[in-house]
């Protein structure tokens, strides 16, 4: 079992993207259960795995592998340490973490002192290790909910730093559109875009779906009816780094790609951005039109949209919808995330 520590903002639209990464990495859970901002999933121990699930989500923030687990809440000093051997016996340094959640006989108050009295047995039980709050080998996490405690063992964990580093501001072109990198990076997880795999943005902009298909990577081609975007989008990729992709300046109702993997846009809605003469209801037509030609049976279409424009799919369109979320932005504007996946008959 791996449990893991999902984003505090959205911890649904985590779940849901942890479980996209889980599956393009081939792992099959046997169950799942969400608790607060931790998913436990069960699955057989394959901490590679699941590390390189961490490092592509962008919404997680850590997996630990669950060694024990009880169906009450134990005291910290009768805690069961004798699992962690496997893990403690090879390390130099270790540190506890210890979260609890809505339990009756446990206060959040008590997690430092919890912390302590578990690292102190830790201490006393393997001699060589010390302490290190900072970048210790070894990390145990113990959680507390309700009448249950996990412990485990941290596999994996992600920083949204790295997102950060490449933001808008960041990079040689950005435009107000222009979407984050965290928030394309999970649009792309949602596509279970696979490396090696095309992924077509057909209103590209500033490239930033672009840019993370490419860096898990997937083979990115975009298309925008802006010159200016298509060569703003080529500068973004090369500064991260991707020489392997194709851009078209063209009129999203002509679109020149007849097959991928998946689609993952953010079509352009008249505010920040131009819809070149187009109305909503001719641009998001083209959008499930073109995607439903060159999908694979199973393919995902992912979109974004403000909520006040309602954009429906009829029943036998060809799609199914897996996911609808909304993401305020500010006072005044929400955006619905949306996922269709393509019949299979």
């Amino acid at each position: 079992m791996y449990a893991f520590l999902l984003d505090s903002q959205f911890p649904a639209l985590s779940e849901v993207e942890v479980m996209a990464c889980l599956e393009i990495e081939g792992i099959v859970p046997g169950g799942t259960r969400r608790i607060g901002r931790f998913l436990f999933v069960d699955a057989e121990d394959c901490d590679e795995v699941v590390v390189r699930a961490i490092r592509r989500s962008s919404l997680a923030h850590e997996a630990s592998r669950v060694v024990s687990h009880e169906d009450f809440c134990v005291p910290p000093e009768d805690i069961d340490l004798s699992a962690l051997s496997g893990d403690l016996e090879s390390a130099f340094t270790f540190c506890v973490r210890i979260a609890i959640r809505e339990c009756r006989d446990i206060q959040r108050g008590d997690r430092l002192l919890y912390e302590r009295v578990v690292g102190s047995r830790i201490a006393n039980m393997f001699r060589h290790l010390a302490v290190n709050l900072e970048k210790p080998d070894v990390t145990v996490r113990v959680i507390y909910h309700r009448d249950e405690t996990y412990v485990g063992v941290r596999t994996a964990s992600s920083s949204k730093k790295r997102f950060s580093q490449r933001g808008p501001g960041k990079r040689p072109f950005s435009h107000p559109s222009t979407l984050k990198p965290g928030l394309a990076r999970a649009m792309v997880n949602l596509s279970r875009a696979r490396p090696g795999e095309l992924l077509l943005d057909s209103f590209c902009g500033a490239g930033s779906v672009l840019v993370e298909a490419g860096l898990v990577g997937a083979k990115p081609v975009g298309c925008d009816i802006s010159r200016r975007m298509c060569r703003g989008a080529k500068s973004n990729l090369l500064w991260s780094g991707i020489r392997s992709f194709a851009l078209v300046a063209c009129d999203s109702l002509f679109l020149p790609v007849t097959r991928c993997h998946s689609v993952v846009t953010d079509p352009p809605y008249g505010e920040l951005s131009s819809t070149a003469g187009k109305s909503v209801e001719e641009i998001y037509d083209s959008l499930l039109n073109h995607s439903l030609e060159v999908l694979p049976k199973g393919g995902r279409l992912v979109f974004m949209h403000p909520t006040s424009l309602q954009i429906s799919v009829e029943q036998d369109s060809g799609f199914a919808e897996e996911l609808s979320f909304d993401i305020p932005v500010h006072g005044s504007l929400t955006r619905r995330l949306r996922v269709f996946r393509k019949a299979e008959s």
